[in-house]
């Protein structure tokens, strides 16, 4: 289930205000856990750190904001035409962004290239 879809703010690891489009989605798992996926995609008019650059930054204010234990967040950065200004020979990608945890602070992020195939169905 879809629960946020909507702009994003924080305030990046250099002090300035950045901002992505965020999409939060709920699943309810096996034994009564749940799994939050969160797509942060970069905006093109962003002035902040990047959604690559700041990624442990904005899983720590997610987790923060949203309640949501770094256990149960599975991350993931986007770029779509729209983070380039609608350019056309920008292609689509994704890259789930792992970290390590201390309580709710996200340190040392580690990516790997995601296919949309795969996040469609841990969103579906």
């Amino acid at each position: 289930m879809l629960y946020y879809n909507e702009p994003f703010f924080f305030i990046d690891a250099t002090g300035q205000e950045a901002f992505c489009h965020l999409q939060i989605y709920k699943k309810k798992g096996a034994c009564g856990s749940e799994r939050h996926v969160v797509i942060a995609t970069e905006m093109a008019d962003n002035t902040g750190q990047s959604v690559t650059n700041g990624a442990a930054v904005l899983a720590t204010r997610i987790s923060g904001v949203f309640e949501i234990p770094p256990s149960e967040m599975v991350f993931f950065e986007h770029y779509d035409a729209s983070s380039y200004h609608n350019d056309p020979d920008k292609e689509e990608a994704f890259a789930q962004t792992t970290f390590r945890w201390e309580g709710r602070n996200a340190s040392m992020p580690d990516w790997k290239h995601a296919d949309k195939d795969k996040i469609q169905k841990l969103i579906s």
